[in-house]
């Protein structure tokens, strides 16, 4: 839940650590977590509906988030264009995936030697590292397939099941 609330800084005195330098300001103050306090740069970008959504939006709680989503993104163009970049993300990933594993596969399996030189020290960590960025990329394309089936639900149910339409 989001409370917002006004204050007049001429009648009320702030603790110091939430004194603005500039005014009108927008702070964030998560309940129970006060280092996680944060406040909008409205030197740097204007208070518009945009900025102060990408502005608030990472520091919200997971749930809170997607209900945002789903209110936020009813439309079938909303939907088709987020589906078309969740579409390309997960693409993306599976490249990345691919190109690692390669390279996994390479270094375990040297296939060319020079007749005459020392082939060169392999560093003993590089394979480890390679299956921890494989790991976290194919956790990034699960949980961004998970979000494509999420939205194809919503598109298709707002579409009354119609796939043609989201094309």
């Amino acid at each position: 839940m989001l409370r917002f609330y006004l204050l007049d800084t001429s009648e009320n005195t702030l603790p110091l650590p939430y004194d603005f330098p500039f005014l009108p300001a927008l702070g964030f103050f998560p309940a129970h977590e006060p280092n996680r306090s944060s406040v909008f740069p409205t030197e740097e970008l204007g208070i518009t509906v945009p900025n102060l959504m990408a502005f608030l939006t990472p520091k919200l709680q997971p749930a809170l988030r997607w209900t945002m989503a789903e209110q936020l993104c009813r439309s079938g163009t909303c939907l088709r264009r987020n589906l078309a970049a969740i579409t390309q993300y997960i693409d993306e990933k599976g490249v990345e995936i691919r190109d690692l594993r390669r390279l996994l596969h390479r270094r375990k399996h040297p296939t060319t030697a020079i007749v005459g030189t020392e082939q060169p020290q392999q560093h003993t960590l590089l394979p480890y590292h390679l299956r921890r960025m494989i790991g976290k990329r194919v956790g990034e394309r699960r949980r961004a397939l998970a979000l494509h089936s999420l939205l194809l639900g919503m598109a298709e149910e707002g579409s009354g099941g119609r796939r043609e339409d989201l094309a």
